[in-house]
């Protein structure tokens, strides 16, 4: 709940939300507010909980062989099933993998690809059966 009659408040950060952790699910988080003359905005957000999802995706990597950061891969906690994609920027895929625990190289057909920005799209299932879709860009430093 938010301090303030009806759940209404004109301090900074009013409320505490919590979402339960043992469920996953989509929640609609709705901020609503006035100014001092009475205009009135909102905005919406769907807020994903994820049960027992634990990810993180890197943006960049630099594939010279230097022996430091010369490989792509994501950390993972609680994934079932997964599907990772990597564009070039005509949109042809360039990496395909369903193995949570890949590793790309920054080739495509036994050549390295060039520097520069290469959107992915992520699929994954929880070991709950929550499913969830990302995608993002990961950036090829030489």
């Amino acid at each position: 709940m938010c301090n303030g009659t009806n759940g209404a408040s004109n301090i900074v950060n009013p409320c505490i939300v919590t979402f339960p952790n043992d469920k996953s699910r989509t929640y609609t988080v709705k901020l609503n507010a006035v100014t001092e003359y009475g205009c009135r905005d909102s905005v919406e957000y769907n807020l994903i909980i994820l049960d027992e999802l634990l990810l993180f995706i890197p943006n960049s990597f630099s594939p010279n062989n230097d022996g430091i950061n010369d490989e792509f891969s994501i950390s993972s906690e609680g994934i079932n099933t997964l599907k990772f994609i990597i564009f070039n920027r005509w949109g042809e895929e360039i990496f395909i993998t369903t193995d949570p625990n890949f590793i790309w190289d920054g080739s495509y057909n036994g050549s390295q690809v060039m520097s520069g920005s290469y959107p992915y799209k992520m699929r994954v299932q929880t070991n709950n059966g929550f499913a969830s879709e990302q995608f993002g860009h990961i950036t090829i430093v030489r």
